[in-house]
């Protein structure tokens, strides 16, 4: 038996089976449209003919998907892939994925079909992984098709945190400038966070410049020639790559005025006294201000023989200090006048008086 196809030239198919009433052949698939199936045995000829179909063809685009992701961020949108026949019939196709984390929807499908790719990154750490979506179909000239995936999985991105938000420094004019102040800087993201701080006005400075989180960066004010008044600045801290970068920190300096400086002209006086003679002349303190703003002054004394007057002023003034003898005996006597001044720096000032009593002088009678 011997079986040939005509389209238009004759060829020889390969039998696979034949019985007296069934022959089983192989058309080769170049054999399309309208061919001549003939029979030879040694009974003759017959012939028939048939229609011949082009077989189905998976075709996809694009041949290739890529993702990035970055560690605790937004998993990636899925992409989409274009499932279409490419040749004749029917094609009925379904999807499998090569890896855990990628996965196609729906899993199966009749051309011409959109599926989903999606990927699921979750746990993964950074680096490049690569996988593949296999597209199947009974029947089909080219199956399976493959279609290659890669996923770039990138470090969790630094977060710059740094604390306090912000500062507060106080300065009286003419004294020391106030201690450093620090600010805590950390990453409470993931990789590495390398920062740098920058300062506005002049009379402000950081210490250091830069550094890799963690770390602390001292603050200080340089506040020579500054009048009395509210100053506000601040320190930017940038880091490459950081999600929260720059991050800016307010600084307040409030400068008060010069203290007042409490002088006086004697720290010390002394007094002489003759019982039954006259009492001794007032002696003048001089009361200045050597610091700053305005410096108003009280003052007291601590025995009954002392006064001074006036009791109150403003410097500069002269405050006068007087002595009571009467009624006291010979002797020495010691007490002291206490001048005070709200806001001064080194208020209260004390002055020693003392009192000498000589006794009597003799009287000669005759």
């Amino acid at each position: 038996c011997r079986v040939t196809a005509s389209n238009p030239q004759s060829t020889i198919l390969q039998i696979s089976s034949w019985t007296d009433t069934n022959i089983r052949a192989f058309l080769p698939a170049s054999f399309v449209g309208i061919a001549q199936i003939g029979v030879t045995t040694a009974n003759g000829f017959d012939a028939i003919n048939v229609m011949a179909a082009s077989a189905s063809s998976i075709a996809v685009a694009p041949s290739g998907l890529q993702f990035a992701y970055t560690v605790g961020g937004t998993i990636p949108a899925a992409q989409s892939i274009q499932v279409t026949n490419g040749g004749g019939g029917t094609l009925n196709w379904s999807a499998t994925t090569s890896a855990s984390w990628l996965s196609a929807v729906p899993a199966s499908g009749t051309a011409p079909s959109t599926p989903s790719v999606l990927v699921s990154p979750t746990g993964l750490g950074a680096g490049t992984y690569t996988g593949s979506v296999q597209i199947s179909a009974a029947g089909a000239s080219n199956s399976p098709v493959s279609i290659t995936v890669r996923l770039t999985v990138a470090p969790a991105a630094a977060v710059l945190a740094v604390s306090p938000q912000a500062l507060a420094f106080s300065f009286t004019a003419g004294a020391a400038a106030p201690a450093a102040q620090g600010i805590s800087i950390t990453n409470t993201g993931g990789g590495t966070l390398n920062w740098s701080a920058t300062t506005s006005p002049s009379w402000l400075s950081v210490a250091p410049a830069s550094g890799t989180a963690p770390s602390t960066l001292s603050v200080l004010i340089s506040p020579t020639g500054l009048g009395p008044g509210t100053y506000t600045g601040s320190v930017q801290i940038s880091a490459a790559g950081a999600s929260t970068s720059p991050v800016s920190i307010t600084v307040k300096l409030t400068v008060a005025p010069a203290a007042a400086v409490l002088a006086v002209s004697s720290q010390a006086l002394t007094f002489s006294y003759t019982v039954g003679g006259a009492a001794p002349a007032a002696q003048g303190i001089s009361i200045t201000n050597t610091g700053g703003g305005t410096l108003n002054w009280s003052a007291t004394t601590s025995a009954p023989w002392l006064s001074v007057a006036p009791a109150s002023g403003t410097a500069p003034s002269t405050l006068f200090v007087l002595v009571s003898p009467t009624g006291l005996g010979a002797g020495a006597y010691t007490g002291s006048v206490q001048i005070s001044a709200v806001g001064a720096s080194n208020s209260p000032v004390s002055i020693t008086v003392k009192l000498t009593v000589a006794p009597a002088a003799a009287v000669l009678a005759v």
